[in-house]
């Protein structure tokens, strides 16, 4: 279908444009496989994924694009690939590595100021630039579990299951209950 020059515009300047970028590059190209580290040093290597992050979206401002956000880094020493790297005992001791979910951290908070100074660019044009916290939440459900369950899943019928949490639908606690489980409500 095609819709014209002009309408192509309006679609583009009043699309919501999504930006993920950082993590596989901390965890795979730098932390992982050595060649990055030898060309950067950690703070050199933010740097420079900071300004791929500003080309990027200027390219985007450069299209047309007005409504941009940008995802911040989840707590990389909680993911399962970091955790399994950089455990004693991959096996046994699966808690998160602080230090990669501080790198994630310092990254984010250069990155919202990034954000915002690309934001005063911004201003002139009628666009908007926001950042998008994952961190947060993400560590919030990892260190206090799940705050709700809705009981829209499927549960494994081999194993015992506790569901903690603070609000639990009556879906989630019944299937919960039929695969041999129970649910305590935390405050």
């Amino acid at each position: 279908m095609v819709i014209g020059k002009k309408r192509t515009k309006k679609l583009i300047n009043n699309a919501m444009y999504l930006v993920s970028a950082g993590t596989n590059d901390f965890v795979m190209n730098y932390f992982a496989m050595p060649i990055r580290r030898k060309s950067y040093s950690l703070p050199s290597y933010m740097e420079f994924l900071l300004q791929q992050v500003q080309q990027f979206v200027q390219g985007l401002m450069d299209q047309g694009a007005r409504r941009i956000g940008v995802v911040g880094l989840p707590p990389m020493g909680c993911l399962p690939m970091v955790i399994t790297l950089n455990s004693d005992n991959a096996i046994l001791q699966r808690g998160c590595v602080d230090y990669f979910s501080s790198v994630s951290k310092q990254h984010n908070m250069l990155l919202q100021l990034k954000l915002k100074t690309i934001q005063i660019g911004l201003e002139g044009l009628g666009g908007r630039i926001v950042y998008l916290d994952v961190h947060g939440p993400s560590s919030d459900m990892i260190v206090q579990g799940p705050k709700f369950v809705y009981g829209k899943g499927v549960l494994p019928q081999s194993m015992p299951i506790v569901v903690k949490a603070k609000i639990v639908s009556k879906s989630a606690e019944k299937k919960t209950k039929e695969a041999c489980g129970a649910v305590v409500f935390t405050v």
